[in-house]
């Protein structure tokens, strides 16, 4: 009998029996040769599509790859004094650490502003925060208040883009809104580039910078999942003489004006009147985040306050905001406290950290631990580098209770002389191309006296810290139980906890391209999101 293979038939086409064993000799060959055929053309067509696809990844990633260079500009602008000052400018601050506070002054200042309110945020989300801010901004807005938000591309595309409780707000005349970056996958270059920047202006009253996104994780008293983060609420008692807040407005007209930036369409008939009833209970059941209060007494005097960023374009970007934190490390002569959820350093940063452990005594950084990282990309890249740090000379707190960190804050002393506090409101993340911020003290941590806030150096109280010595040992104040911590974190703990480093990393790469891939999925099924890439294909 003929050998068997993939395709071969007894019958000819018309299912008719051959008429001989030549015949069918001949159109087993036929058959083979089409089915060679077909799959030699399959195998070409997926590699051409492999090729494509990589080629994809390779334009959206590669642009990312080299981290510039400072400039000279840069280094011959940077002067220590500029952020230090002796005398009263009359801007007064006050730390923000607790998540129902934070959405509290939120709609204080919204409330009670006359003329312009600005929010920008990376992410914005219709849950109840997000309903709350939506419902203050819409009453602003009816009160003649002109409102400016300014959102990425990235939480337009998955959370706005048709959403009924944003549209509410964007139909209103008063109501600007602008999108950076928008994603257009025929710019994959651009991909990347988002906006982390997150402060909110009232008039020329005061104004909230720190690292909290605008959803139930940061703001508001909600079960479930949340970050702890920091805010830094600025005031002054004269408005017209604001320079802080004159550095901020500056800073946001010049993204503003950016042409990454578009302006969105108001779209369909929103939900006004379920916000404008939301409104009204607000005021019925917390009548105390409406009611006027004495900045004076809960903000504390700031003799000099500056405001630093990288570049504001979606390209990689020049290292500005890292290489002035570090110079101002080295002004230090006690200690340096660094808090910062995810730690991204190359060797340019790494050793900008090896030496500021040269001049300064005590140099220690407070992040998150690779089980309690929300965040798997910034966990893994821990777990691989964590040696380097620690051989940098610099001291690990690694933060364990359960809560994903988020706080990006750094503090020096000088003895008998002054201290620096640097809240990266916007600015940065310790990456070399950031745009983040802020951190969350937890509730369990009292305030300072006046209750103004306070920082510490260590893990705040009644929570779980490892500290990791630079020269090696541990000393270990949390258990090893990981009470509420993400799934998925504590499962990457308990695998990598496990097995060698290679395979560890092996297993974190393909967890990460997991989580890269739902992700892909879970925006390749956002109605929103097709919309915009039809849009740009037409």
């Amino acid at each position: 009998p003929a050998k068997s293979f993939p395709g071969a038939t007894t019958v000819n086409p018309g299912g008719l029996p051959y008429r001989n064993a030549a015949a069918k000799e001949h159109a087993q060959k036929k058959n083979q040769m089409r089915y060679l055929y077909m799959k030699k053309h399959r195998l070409r067509n997926r590699l051409i599509v492999l090729f494509l696809l990589l080629a994809y990844v390779c334009a959206i990633v590669l642009p990312y790859a080299r981290q510039p260079a400072v400039t000279a500009a840069t280094i011959e602008g940077f002067t220590a004094s500029d952020f230090y000052g002796d005398s009263d400018t009359g801007q007064r601050a006050r730390i923000i650490s607790d998540n129902g506070e934070a959405l509290a002054e939120r709609i204080r200042l919204i409330s009670q502003a006359e003329e312009e309110i600005i929010l920008s945020t990376f992410d914005f989300n219709a849950d109840d925060s997000g309903k709350m801010l939506l419902a203050a901004l819409l009453s602003a807005s009816r009160r003649g208040v002109h409102v400016s938000l300014l959102v990425d591309g990235l939480a337009y595309a998955t959370g706005i883009l048709g959403n009924p409780w944003f549209q509410a707000l964007t139909r209103e005349e008063n109501v600007e809104l602008k999108v950076y970056n928008p994603l257009n996958p025929l710019k994959p270059w651009n991909l990347m580039g988002r906006l982390h920047d997150k402060y909110l202006i009232a008039d020329r009253t005061a104004y909230i910078l720190g690292g909290r996104n605008c959803y139930d994780f940061f703001l508001g008293d909600h079960d479930g999942y949340k970050n702890y983060d920091w805010d830094v609420l600025v005031c002054c008692e004269d408005a017209g003489a604001f320079p802080s807040l004159d550095q901020l407005l500056e800073y946001f007209r010049a993204v503003w004006a950016l042409d990454e930036c578009h302006a969105a369409g108001s779209g369909k008939e929103g939900k006004q009147e379920e916000l404008l009833a939301l409104y009204s209970r607000m005021q019925e059941e917390h009548a105390d985040w409406f009611r006027p209060v004495d900045y004076k007494e809960l903000t504390v005097p700031a003799r000099r306050i500056r405001l630093v960023s990288n570049p504001i374009g979606p390209q990689v970007k020049e290292p500005v905001v890292f290489y002035t934190i570090t110079e101002l490390m080295e002004q230090a002569e006690e200690s340096v406290s660094i808090h910062t959820p995810y730690i991204l350093c190359d060797d340019w940063m790494l050793g900008q950290l090896a030496d500021i452990c040269i001049s300064v005594p005590e140099v220690t950084m407070m992040t998150n631990s690779v089980a309690n990282n929300g965040n798997p990309f910034g966990a893994m890249d821990y777990y691989a580098n964590k040696e380097k740090l620690l051989g940098s000379g610099v001291g690990m707190l690694e933060y364990d209770s359960g809560v994903s960190y988020h706080g990006k804050l750094l503090h020096h002393r000088r003895p008998h002389r002054r201290r620096g506090l640097l809240q990266l409101g916007h600015a940065q993340r310790l990456s070399g191309h950031g745009a983040d911020a802020g951190h969350r003290q937890p509730p369990a941590q009292p305030a300072a006296a006046g209750g103004h806030g306070r920082i510490r150096a260590g893990c705040p109280e009644g929570h779980r810290c490892r500290f990791l010595r630079p020269g090696g040992g541990t000393d270990a104040t949390a258990p090893d139980a990981l009470q509420g911590a993400p799934p998925e974190a504590a499962l990457l703990s308990g695998v990598l906890g496990q097995v060698p480093d290679v395979a560890g990393l092996a297993f974190g790469g393909f967890w990460s391209v997991l989580c890269f891939c739902a992700s892909a999925q879970k925006l390749l099924t956002n109605d929103n999101f097709r919309a915009i890439l039809f849009s740009q294909l037409s």
